[in-house]
């Protein structure tokens, strides 16, 4: 539904654009200082919306407990019951935040503030740029335009998961089926990235929670998964009810707030494609969006506040939180605040095609390649897995590294396997796609894949500098067995907790020839077989980390298949890669979940070790599907492209 007050305030500051060059200016002046986990410092709270957050029920905090926590259980649990059971007071609480987010006062702050200024102005410097005609945006807007005709449709995941679900639970009726994958997939991405939490019933109830956010995001939209209202309604009610303490009270204030921007922001999105002179607006309002605008609008946009609020105050992560409820690291180190921000960025590959075709601007590599050309995204989704392995040696001091890295990694594989991107099918409608598009898109050839792995990160908080141009170089002086050793290391800091660290080449025996075969073999069924030796150094890393391979064989079994289709999809991208799509997500985030009914410590270990096998795999051993997406996108809208990729 529209907002008619995003409407009014989108259309005067088109005509008018100096309130917007006032709003920007002073939220350059205040970037520095503004905590982009508060509402309230943002500008999107007012004294009217805080009266309104202010009769919302929550319980009160007892002194030393976590400030997100479980108050009782909830009966639903994940790929074992046949259905959710939702009390009525939930349900009830689900729509008065659905009401709460139109409320006029809430509507009308989100639309006068910083992030709706910074909404209007980063659509607007697509559009204009989408108009330029200059030869590099005529190639790019021809690119996207000959690649979003060959690619899979994003949405209806919705109808196409039952089958996977009826696999695990035979006895599941139909109509119970789509309020399990809302909620489930709502909390999937919690029980990959936030493998420290010692109960995984909080996964699932923030889960719950955020269901929220898709209820507004995808409902109507052209990306809709294919799920009537009532079942958003059935997912998100047991969330709002089995959790309390003073962060979720708040997280539900941001969500509130992120669904009224994200209303708000599609209202600018809207107004601004069809207006006249775009070019003086902009210059008007204070020139094109910056990287650093633009993100602190998308985490927003992406409900990233409270996704992470929530969990990171439950218990085993609530000590790296301030008394704010926020990360303090977040702010002090770049390196954690990107590994952080890879959840969004990882969605904005595989995302990039889908959003142009879907008229979705609020996008990071889309503005980059629209304002910063072909190499502000080349190696964008190389860059990606850099950041995961920065976090990891950066020695500054601050906590949370080692948390940052695994939300990264989860984040990496989730949006991998999530039905709802296609990943491999995009992959193989494009190296299936004509001519110079199926080149664009082909692995790299044998002998120079680890070499593509390689580049090289330069400071900064975001991705780009001020003008959309990369901060990373391409290329490293590392060959040969160097290279190899380097790699070797980056795996093994992925897979081992630091406490089991204390022998850092006991690995390397089976990583470096393992990385060498996978930059030599050429032929897709030496490259497949592969998989058993992913399998073996995961099993190597719990022998390492004193855990035993042969412990629990129905969990650790479960494990090591999903470890083997991942690495053979991930180098076919064929045909049956993407018919394995929605069952490999389902067995896996079974498989995850199951991990937490292991004794904690052994549960953390084998996690660890399972996610930096199969992230090291994806994006370590030469085939990444993040990279190989935005170097064949580049290449196809590049005015001038050189030769790449191999069959």
């Amino acid at each position: 539904m529209p907002s008619p007050i995003a409407l009014e305030v989108a259309q005067r500051w088109l005509r008018d654009p100096r309130e917007i060059r006032e709003i920007r200016a002073r939220f350059v002046e205040t970037s520095a200082s503004a905590d982009i986990w508060s509402a309230d410092t943002l500008g999107l709270v007012n004294d009217a919306v805080a009266s309104l957050f202010d009769s919302m029920p929550h319980d009160q905090d007892e002194h030393g407990q976590p400030t997100s926590r479980m108050l009782h259980a909830a009966p639903y649990v994940p790929y074992t019951s046949l259905s959710i059971q939702p009390r009525e007071q939930g349900l009830q609480r689900f729509e008065q935040l659905l009401a709460l987010i139109r409320a006029e006062p809430v509507c009308r702050t989100v639309s006068t503030g910083a992030l709706a200024a910074i909404a209007l102005t980063a659509s607007a410097s697509l559009w204009l740029a989408a108009r330029s005609a200059t030869e590099g945006n005529r190639h790019i807007a021809q690119g996207l335009r000959a690649l979003a005709h060959i690619a899979p449709k994003k949405g209806l995941e919705v109808e196409r998961l039952p089958d996977a679900y009826r696999t695990l639970l035979p006895g599941v009726k139909a109509q119970d089926v789509p309020a399990m994958i809302l909620r489930d997939f709502c909390a999937s991405t919690f029980a990959w990235q936030y493998i420290r939490s010692p109960d995984a019933r909080v996964h699932d109830l923030c889960g719950s929670l955020m269901v929220l956010t898709t209820a507004i995001d995808y409902v109507g939209a052209k990306d809709d998964p294919g799920a009537v209202g009532r079942a958003y309604q059935v997912a998100g009610s047991d969330g709002l009810v089995h959790l309390g303490g003073r962060a979720i009270h708040q997280a539900v204030q941001d969500m509130v707030v992120a669904c009224a921007f994200m209303i708000t922001k599609d209202e600018m999105v809207a107004a601004s494609q069809y207006h006249g002179d775009l070019l003086a607006f902009i210059d008007a309002a204070g020139g094109p969006v910056t990287p650093a605008e633009f993100f602190v609008g998308r985490w927003w946009d992406a409900g990233m506040c409270p996704y992470h609020r929530m969990v990171m105050n439950s218990d085993g992560y609530h000590s790296l939180m301030n008394e704010a409820d926020a990360f303090d690291s977040f702010a002090h180190c770049h390196a954690v605040r990107r590994a952080i921000d890879n959840l969004i960025r990882y969605n904005e590959v595989i995302d990039l095609v889908p959003d142009y075709t879907n008229g979705e601007v609020f996008n990071e590599a889309r503005v980059a390649l629209s304002l910063g050309g072909v190499e502000a995204v080349r190696e964008y989704g190389t860059c990606l897995a850099c950041v995961t392995d920065e976090v990891l040696r950066c020695e500054c001091g601050a906590r949370g590294h080692e948390v940052a890295a695994e939300m990264s990694m989860g984040g990496a594989l989730w949006y991998l396997l999530l039905p709802r991107f296609q990943v491999w099918r995009q992959l193989h409608a494009f190296r299936d796609g004509p001519g110079h598009v199926g080149t664009a898109f082909a692995p790299l050839p044998a002998g120079q894949r680890l070499q593509g792995v390689m580049l090289k990160l330069l400071p900064g908080e975001c991705l780009h500098d001020r003008s959309w141009k990369p901060l990373w170089q391409v290329g490293s002086a590392a060959q040969g067995p160097t290279l190899i050793s380097e790699l070797a290391r980056r795996v093994m800091l992925r897979c081992l907790l630091p406490q089991n660290r204390q022998h850092p080449h006991a690995l390397e025996h089976l990583i470096a020839p393992l990385l060498e075969r996978c930059d030599r073999l050429e032929t897709l069924l030496e490259l497949r077989e592969l998989a058993e030796y992913w399998v073996g150094l995961f099993d190597a890393c719990l022998e390492v980390s004193s855990v035993s391979p042969t412990a629990y064989p129905q969990i650790l079994n479960a494990l090591r298949a999903a470890l083997l289709r991942a690495w053979q999809d991930t180098v076919a991208c064929d045909v049956q890669a993407g018919a394995d799509t929605e069952r490999l997500y389902v067995d896996c985030d079974s498989a995850v979940r199951r991990t937490y009914a292991l004794p904690l410590a052994m549960g953390l270990v084998v996690r660890r070790a399972f996610f930096g096998v199969a992230t090291s795999a994806v994006e370590l051993g030469g085939f990444n599907p993040y990279a190989r997406l935005t170097r064949g996108i580049a290449t196809v809208c590049d005015s001038h492209p050189a030769h790449v990729g191999s069959v």
